[in-house]
């Protein structure tokens, strides 16, 4: 299963490299993907490719956000709406690209080797495998997701009987 990583909004941080290489060099085997919203310059682009990363530009009004409409979801700032709208991101690139199984991972997450968690997840069952810190909340810190469907069901949760201010909120429920 790849591992893919999210960026909305702003640039890449400065440090982004130096993360998703430690992941590559810990996951040798394993498609690196990242998905983001800005145009990155030239250099950025090619330090990116010389660690094997695959990297894609998605334009947000290709997916059709259903999550910015949410009259719930805390749009103090847009941190919160990025983190909840990186699920339609990820939903709509693991559809475009047939995509059965995939990890997820928040950029500024160091992730050692996991060459066998998917097999173990998959001896579990079918689902999103997320950390949770609570009885009613997750951190999508690091998931796993198996069965495409999950994401779906994942974004209906941004909506009225729901309406999770967050997307730790729509995790724990």
């Amino acid at each position: 299963a790849p591992l893919i990583y999210v960026w909305l909004g702003t640039q890449l941080p400065k440090w982004v490299i130096e993360s998703i290489s430690f992941s590559r060099i810990n996951n040798k085997e394993r498609e690196i993907i990242l998905i983001i919203n800005k145009k990155i310059n030239r250099k950025l682009h090619i330090n990116l490719s010389n660690i094997n990363i695959k990297l894609f530009y998605l334009n947000l009004k290709e997916i059709h956000s259903n999550i910015e409409k949410s009259n719930t979801l805390n749009k103090s700032n847009n941190f919160w709406l990025f983190t909840s709208l990186r699920f339609e991101v990820l939903n709509y690139f693991i559809q475009k690209n047939n995509i059965d199984s995939f990890f997820h991972a928040e950029i500024d997450n160091l992730l050692f080797n996991f060459d066998d968690l998917d097999d173990k997840f998959n001896q579990i069952g079918q689902g999103i495998f997320v950390p949770r810190d609570g009885k009613n909340r997750a951190i999508a810190s690091f998931i796993y997701c198996n069965r495409k469907s999950c994401l779906d069901e994942l974004l209906s949760l941004y909506s009225s009987p729901f309406n999770p201010e967050n997307d730790m909120q729509a995790l724990g429920i």
